[in-house]
């Protein structure tokens, strides 16, 4: 089975970019002064990460970045710069939408053509699952299901040591943004439980934190709600249960993979012209997270 990708879609800020007059965009409705700004013009020319710098003298919630490459990037952009007559310089994005640190990571993506590698260690992290949706929702407004993919990629590669049932208490309150991310918490949470046991994701209480309701734990809470959430994970769980133990015509008994241990493309978006792109699409192997001892994948069991 062969690892080769058919193709890899990683291009970001190219020459062409760069002859693109620059938009002004300002987060929120006016310039701030004091904080810490990101030195984000002096890396774009190197395609580096920003690195935080102290300058009281420069607002630290403006950006300047090639008209071209937002319109490539970007549907929301697009439809703001590519039709506008005369043509917009400065656009002001709305303060629902306006979190620096959340654009400072889409911006590092767009202009590097991947994520940022540190990007795990600051908002894009399991253990952190109400920043994690609020990334989603601004991938969905700004119109970058890229951004999105490489997302999905970052989690997966963080397995699935941080998940336990606090994570359906946080999915009750995110949005339709977040629709592939709850299919692989789903899918992680199932996989961890069949394989190992409920009281591997109900031990860690949640007292509040990021989105949680604390008072008692996971496992009383989820008993204790009707919760649509907690019914498809335990279906899931007895399907997975179930394909455990089935033996195919040959005698070979079926086994269970680690999601988080797949590399296709399964809970990534794609158009279907760019779907042939991504680097983890398989179109002979795309495979779901069983597979059948010997190294034939069996059918899906979702």
């Amino acid at each position: 089975m062969s690892d080769k990708p058919v193709m890899t879609h990683k291009q970001g800020l190219t020459a062409e970019h760069a002859r693109s007059p620059m938009i002004k965009i300002i987060l929120g409705s006016e310039e701030q002064y004091g904080g810490t700004d990101t030195a984000t013009e002096q890396n774009q020319s190197q395609n580096q990460s920003p690195t935080p710098t102290r300058n009281e003298d420069l607002p630290v919630n403006v950006f300047y970045v090639n008209r071209s490459l937002l319109i490539e990037k970007s549907t929301y952009f697009a439809i703001l710069l590519d039709n506008t007559s005369p043509q917009r310089t400065v656009v002001y994005l709305p303060q629902t939408h306006s979190d620096t640190e959340i654009f400072t990571l889409w911006l590092n993506s767009v202009f590097r053509g991947s994520l940022a590698d540190n990007a795990a260690d600051s908002v894009i992290s399991l253990d952190k699952p109400g920043r994690l949706a609020k990334c989603f929702d601004f991938a969905d407004f700004v119109g970058s299901y890229r951004f999105k993919n490489q997302i999905m990629d970052a989690i997966q590669m963080q397995g699935t040591g941080f998940l336990d049932l606090r994570y359906l208490r946080h999915m009750k309150t995110w949005g339709p943004s977040t629709a592939l991310l709850k299919e692989c918490v789903l899918e992680c949470l199932a996989y961890k439980i069949a394989s190992r046991g409920w009281a591997e994701v109900e031990e860690i209480a949640d007292g509040g934190g990021d989105g949680g309701d604390g008072g008692d734990t996971n496992l009383e809470w989820v008993n204790g709600h009707n919760d649509v959430l907690m019914h498809r994970l335990t279906a899931r769980v007895e399907v997975l249960e179930s394909f455990e133990m089935t033996i195919d015509e040959q005698g070979v008994k079926g086994g269970l993979v680690d999601p988080s241990q797949t590399r296709d493309c399964r809970w990534h978006e794609h158009t279907a012209k760019d779907k042939v792109m991504c680097d983890r699409y398989r179109a002979e192997e795309h495979v779901s997270g069983t597979v059948v001892q010997g190294g034939s994948y069996g059918d899906s069991p979702w």
